[in-house]
């Protein structure tokens, strides 16, 4: 007996269970009505008949009018307590997924065995969708041969950024020396790994808060966040260490070096003005002989 309410505990009540709850107890107690019904008819007609009422058949027809009233009572509290149970099994229940649902959140499984299940089976396919969406936006906003950022959602990200009051950081418009000529002596193929170990040496110098995009064939970028104008010698170092680097590369790839334009954010600027600053810097590392890092005064 315990092994048997302890599967029923662990499994929960099912609709079926309610189903037949509600069923059998009214069924039974329509059957006792009318049995006592009957019998309450017989003892009637028989006094009818004699046309003379005893004390016996009079007594007899009291205990029958009783016990159909308490069938009657019984059956009404049954059907009561089972209907309650499907109030608060299923009814509300449902209630609280729809809303649940409604608000895009997971559901707790609550309630009877077939809404446990459901909210099993919506909390799984729930998840899978959230990874799917979560694959199909790296790939959206990711860059499918570097790996990076695209240029449309590097712009949203650090967009965003510049939207907070307190947050400040710097841009890094980064432009690939000579890439045209890798090409033509080389391959595309070639200058495709080059752009690869370009973005992999950038994401292994930053820090993992920094956010890296590629924003043209050959153009990187990169939001340092929360660095200030005291930061420019640390950058200047960080760039030419990168540029050391791509200077002696592995796997025989061809050496290539960086141009970098720096602008410092400052309050009220957007994406468009602080790129602009950079570019500034930018066009004079390479009027100026590539292979270098500038800052651009606000």
């Amino acid at each position: 007996m315990k092994n048997v309410l302890r599967k029923i505990k662990n499994r929960g009540i099912t609709i079926k269970a309610i189903g037949i709850g509600m069923l059998f107890p009214f069924l039974f107690g329509c059957a006792l009505i009318s049995y006592y019904n009957i019998r309450l008819q017989s003892k009637l007609l028989i006094v009818s008949e004699k046309n003379a009422i005893r004390v016996g058949n009079g007594n007899d027809m009291h205990r029958l009018l009783m016990a159909q009233r308490v069938c009657i009572i019984l059956m009404v509290l049954l059907i009561g307590v089972v209907a309650v149970l499907l109030y608060t099994q299923v009814i509300r229940i449902i209630k609280q997924y729809a809303q649940c649902a409604a608000r895009g959140e997971l559901l707790d499984g609550k309630g009877i065995l077939e809404l446990r299940q459901l909210a099993e089976a919506y909390n799984d396919m729930c998840d899978k969708q959230c990874e799917k969406a979560g694959q199909l936006r790296k790939h959206i906003e990711n860059d499918t041969l570097t790996k990076v950022v695209k240029q449309g959602a590097f712009e949203k990200i650090v967009g965003k950024i510049l939207d907070g009051e307190e947050e400040r950081g710097c841009l890094l418009l980064i432009d690939t020396d000579k890439l045209n000529e890798i090409n033509d002596s080389y391959s595309h193929d070639m200058g495709d790994a080059v752009l690869k170990n370009i973005a992999a040496t950038l994401e292994r110098s930053f820090r993992s808060c920094d956010c890296i995009g590629r924003i043209g064939d050959d153009e990187f970028a990169v939001w340092l966040g929360e660095l200030y104008r005291d930061s420019t010698e640390y950058i200047r170092k960080r760039i030419a260490a990168i540029n050391d680097r791509l200077l002696h590369p592995e796997d025989g790839i061809p050496p290539v070096t960086l141009s970098v334009g720096v602008a410092f954010s400052c309050p009220g600027d957007n994406y468009k003005s602080l790129f602009k600053r950079a570019e500034k810097a930018l066009y004079r590392v390479k009027t100026g002989g590539r292979c270098g890092c500038e800052v651009q005064d606000e």
